[in-house]
């Protein structure tokens, strides 16, 4: 029997942390399928709330914002060919939350196209992987308004009475 290297500590702790995150969002996608079914079915309703959101972060305990990044991510899931769910279910698992996120939108455009997509994800940074994701779609890549403060007045004009917005954004 060849002998095997034992792990140092640090490594150990490195394989189990990766390994949990893993299984987590394993767990959470299948939560996530759940939900979706839950929300499909309107069970809310049943228990006296008007829409999804305030039954999930207070009957259940989830914050819907949080939901909702993993019900995009099962919304692309199932826009893939069923004959690829388990795989993907698989793959978008290792990525991650965030990558899967970022992933959703062109999986459900391109789903044809998901295991490129998911090597994209596997190989760059969140950033280069959204970059990729914006330019599929024809969308602007997120933080990047143009000019500096753009963003900001942007944001400040909606804030602004309708007919005080020429006046502020001359200022």
């Amino acid at each position: 029997m060849p002998e095997t290297l034992a792990l140092k500590d640090h490594e150990r702790r490195d394989l189990a942390l990766r390994q949990g995150a893993k299984r987590l969002m394993t767990y959470f996608l299948d939560f996530a399928g759940l939900a979706a079914e839950s929300i499909e079915a309107k069970d809310y309703e049943r228990f006296g709330f008007a829409d999804a959101s305030p039954y999930f972060t207070e009957r259940v305990g989830v914050r819907y914002r949080t939901l909702a990044r993993y019900l995009s991510i099962i919304n692309a899931l199932k826009a893939l060919p069923t004959s690829d769910h388990d795989e993907a279910h698989h793959v978008i698992a290792e990525l991650g939350a965030h990558k899967a996120a970022i992933l959703a939108p062109a999986l459900e455009k391109e789903p044809a196209e998901w295991r490129e997509w998911a090597a994209l994800a596997r190989q760059g940074t969140e950033e280069a992987l959204q970059e990729a994701v914006s330019s599929a779609l024809g969308l602007k890549g997120r933080g990047k308004a143009g000019a500096p403060g753009e963003r900001l007045l942007a944001y400040l004009l909606t804030q602004v009475p309708p007919e005080r917005v020429a006046q502020v954004a001359w200022v």
